[in-house]
């Protein structure tokens, strides 16, 4: 074991900080990834894309760093973490092997006390030690989640991206108007049961109007649905018009 002093610690935390800002200006010189609407990351995948209205613009591999829980105002490391898929945190544990190799204990401990600028720090070092080609927060209501990302990109063909729970060949619910008199999609329930979808507008939907429609064919007609990707199953989202954000919260019918 190489025992490092704890100068020499925070000369190694200067140092990572100083990479990932130079890093992070690059990123945003080129890719102007803080001017879109959206971003969604994937831990399947391990992609984070950034999006407006609905179709990618910036796509990127991801590892999870950690998170700084708002509530008990500490650090998490993601190889730590159960909820982290271990495909996206795999890189991490070579920044725990460094820190065990230099006696480095805020990258040993698994939670420590920790502010936001500890999250910032844990993912300049991760991310000088991995050659990363940034860092980015997603915050919560709750905790700060830390990644780290490269090969990042433009995305070349929007169409090829899909993030959708169901194949773009599934069987989706709208009504007439939608797909013949153009009226807008302003209305969409992600079902508990099935994890099907349905696209309709604010109207109260009339049996005899019902169509049944590809999942893709609605994403194709709106790309601005691909902001409810995410939408979990038994959720459902309403907006006043097309220009308006995506309102989200539980369908309390399908908790009934």
């Amino acid at each position: 074991m190489i025992i490092v002093t704890e100068d020499e610690t925070l000369d190694l935390i200067e140092d990572a900080s100083e990479y990932l800002i130079e890093k992070n200006r690059l990123s945003e010189e080129k890719y102007q990834i803080g001017s879109y609407a959206r971003y969604h990351y994937d831990q399947e995948t391990e992609e984070l894309i950034w999006s407006t209205g609905g179709v990618p613009k910036v796509a990127a591999k991801i590892q999870f760093v950690g998170s700084i829980s708002k509530m008990s105002n500490t650090w998490l490391w993601s190889w730590a973490n159960d909820s982290v898929l271990t495909k996206s945190k795999r890189d991490i544990y070579k920044v725990k092997a460094f820190g065990e190799k230099h006696s480095i204990r805020k990258l040993i401990d698994a939670k420590w006390s920790a502010e936001e600028v500890d999250g910032w720090e844990m993912a300049g070092v991760a991310a000088k030690l991995l050659d990363a080609a940034g860092a980015y927060k997603s915050p919560d209501t709750h905790c700060d989640t830390f990644l780290i990302y490269s090969q990042i990109d433009w995305v070349r063909n929007p169409k090829d991206f899909w993030r959708f729970d169901q194949p773009k060949n599934c069987a989706a619910i709208t009504v007439r108007q939608i797909i013949h008199e153009n009226h807008p999609v302003l209305y969409v329930t992600h079902d508990a049961d099935d994890h099907g979808w349905q696209f309709l507008t604010l109207d109260v939907p009339r049996q005899e109007d019902g169509k049944v429609v590809a999942l893709g064919e609605m994403i194709e007609m709106d790309p601005t649905l691909n902001d409810l990707a995410d939408l979990p199953p038994g959720w459902h989202a309403w907006r006043k018009s097309p220009r308006d954000p995506w309102i989200r919260e539980v369908n309390e019918q399908e908790i009934e």
